[in-house]
């Protein structure tokens, strides 16, 4: 759904999920909105029961630059490789504060698109915690930021700006 006077009203917003099946059967939901309130992201995950009991997985990642058009456009952005297979359980989304362009994407692993390909930025060797749940970024001066995310294990730092493989355990 969709608002724009604080939810004295709103409108369904119809999007290439419609075509996915019965409404039911979606289960989580990762929003993310660029800064600039012109791009929008979203990922969305499906379930085989209703209690999850029959796992479940990715349904999509779309992205809309048009979000306030009465019928926006959006792609599909899907990545071609998802490291796990429990999206409805671990999943995240967070657009990169000072490009529209760049989304990221929390699931077992942890994945970046550049508006045009997605990268893979777990790093086994540094041990990160799988179970991506949540994404923040705080400001690190002169137009950079830090990526911090949650998980099962705690909260990790990305070490670079733009994020890259490597990250630090803050727990």
């Amino acid at each position: 759904y969709r608002t724009t006077n604080t939810w004295a009203s709103h409108d369904l917003l119809n999007g290439p999920w419609t075509s996915l099946g019965a409404t039911t059967n979606f289960g989580r939901v990762a929003l993310a909105v660029a800064p600039n309130g012109g791009t929008v992201y979203v990922a969305m995950t499906y379930s085989l029961a209703p209690d999850y009991s029959s796992g479940g997985g990715m349904a999509g990642v779309w992205r809309t630059d048009n979000p306030w058009d009465p019928v926006p456009t959006w792609t599909d952005i899907s990545p071609f490789l998802l490291t796990g297979t429990e999206e409805w359980y671990y999943l995240g989304l967070s657009v990169d504060p000072a490009n529209a362009h760049t989304v990221y994407l929390a699931e077992e692993g942890f994945q970046v698109y550049d508006g045009t390909f997605w990268n893979d930025l777990t790093d086994s060797a540094q041990l990160i915690h799988p179970d991506q749940h949540a994404l923040a970024w705080a400001p690190a001066g002169a137009g950079s930021f830090t990526l911090l995310v949650g998980n099962d294990g705690g909260i990790w730092r990305n070490n670079a700006y733009p994020p890259t493989t490597s990250w630090s355990a803050l727990n």
